[in-house]
């Protein structure tokens, strides 16, 4: 392998390892502090989403059982290949927590990308909730509690074990 070669393996690496950069989203803060909120709910900032399938939906609507959630798209490399993993998990532990995949708004067709791979999870938009949690970075995945409390969150594309083992903080 040449030296372009080796270059285009550590710069894809790099990619892998610290997520996609979401221009769009992109805040001043470089930071990835989850703002927190009071109520019912836990500290996990509630958001509305629509699901690709037209339905508006409350985050806290989702209370009462573990919940992860997935801020992707489709044009970015570690976003695409870390869902066949989540796919992997969800079919095995898919009863004990709800999944849920929210898409940034500068998806070329997200909708398309998990209708083609059989994704059979809640998926949908929010511009609401990549405000609220300043991303600025994708994949970020939060995992929370069944009261709506955020106990761990990963920026950067998992793998099945580490998806494992966050998810198991709160099952």
């Amino acid at each position: 392998m040449g030296h372009r070669g080796l270059l285009l393996c550590l710069g894809l690496l790099a990619l892998w390892l610290t997520g996609c950069n979401n221009s769009l989203h992109k805040t001043a803060q470089a930071q990835h502090d989850v703002p927190t909120v009071a109520g019912n709910w836990g500290n996990a900032t509630d958001f509305t989403f629509t699901t690709f399938d037209g339905k508006t939906e409350k985050l806290s609507s989702l209370a009462g059982k573990p919940l992860v959630v997935n801020f992707w798209a489709d044009w970015c490399p570690p976003c695409v290949a870390e869902l066949p993993e989540f796919a992997e998990v969800y079919k095995a532990k898919g009863s004990q927590f709800q999944l849920v995949g929210i898409a940034s708004d500068d998806s070329k067709d997200a909708e398309g990308f998990v209708k083609q791979n059989g994704y059979s999870w809640t998926f949908g938009k929010s511009a609401e909730a990549y405000r609220l949690y300043q991303i600025d970075a994708i994949p970020l995945t939060l995992f929370i509690d069944r009261k709506g409390n955020l106990i761990d969150k990963s920026v950067g594309g998992m793998q099945k074990a580490e998806f494992e083992e966050k998810l198991a903080k709160i099952i």
